[in-house]
């Protein structure tokens, strides 16, 4: 499978998704686990709910994906691998959608140490329109310029 460039990604493909550790906590070895296996494999592949972003986001799209609270900032970075399908609370695809469980896969390509990642306060200088409001559960499209610079700085470009 090829996945698709940031350069090839049109202006409204790349979005932020979010994670609330209250929500759903990793421990620190599975939190560290995601960080060696993209380190040294070159990433891995899982699902991910989707708040209200399950009508924007499209296979192809790029994704970076944003921790609330404590060590908040993006730790993470991908690509969806399919479009948004409607998933039981454990991401199995269900006949029926409602409007509670959205998923997708994401094709992780880095996760970051949290003493690493983007903190919120270089966020808000590197892509202003996108960290000017509190970031909500369901994430947000981000500018094309906006995500290249977050990629750049992400990946120490």
């Amino acid at each position: 499978m090829s996945l698709p460039l940031l350069d090839e990604i049109p202006d409204d493909r790349a979005y932020l998704l979010t994670w609330n550790p209250d929500d759903w906590e990793l421990t620190a070895e599975e939190y560290y686990a995601r960080v060696l296996i993209t380190a040294t494999t070159g990433g891995f592949m899982n699902g991910w709910t989707l708040g209200t972003n399950f009508r924007q986001i499209e296979a192809g799209s790029e994704v970076f994906l944003f921790r609330h609270g404590e060590f908040g900032g993006i730790v993470a970075h991908g690509f969806a691998v399919c479009d948004p399908y409607p998933g039981d609370e454990n991401g199995v695809e269900v006949d029926e959608p409602s409007n509670e469980f959205w998923w997708i896969q994401v094709a992780w390509s880095l996760w970051k140490p949290l003493e690493v990642r983007l903190r919120t306060d270089e966020l808000e200088a590197l892509a202003p329109s996108a960290f000017d409001d509190p970031i909500l559960a369901s994430g947000r499209r981000l500018e094309a310029d906006e995500a290249r610079a977050i990629s750049d700085v992400f990946y120490d470009v």
